[in-house]
């Protein structure tokens, strides 16, 4: 991964659009895709970047889980789900295996 990916973490709100800029309205743009899907259900957030929609869907009561290939970016996702609402416990780790960062956040 080049380092300049990494660096993207610290400024990523100035390239997402507005209403995807928090938990609430991110997971609100994918409701068509998850009407079908029953609270705990499993669901994997790719190239997360600063986890607005992982955290999203953990507060919606799925069991949510996150990656992304820079570090820094799945630490702001830890972090914003730490801060959050009712907030439980995120943990995150490296998977040499697919070489991406993960992070895994519950609804307490």
């Amino acid at each position: 991964m080049p380092e300049a990916y990494g660096t993207l973490a610290e400024v990523y709100e100035f390239l997402v659009p507005e209403p995807l800029l928090d938990p609430a309205g991110s997971v609100a743009a994918f409701d068509m895709a998850l009407g079908d899907l029953r609270p705990g259900a499993r669901v994997l957030d790719c190239a997360c970047g600063t986890g607005q929609l992982a955290v999203g869907l953990a507060l919606r009561g799925f069991a949510a889980s996150a990656s992304d290939a820079s570090a820094a970016m799945v630490e702001r996702t830890t972090e914003l789900r730490a801060a959050g609402p009712a907030p439980a416990p995120a943990t995150s780790t490296y998977d040499p295996a697919v070489e991406r960062y993960l992070v895994t956040a519950r609804r307490a």
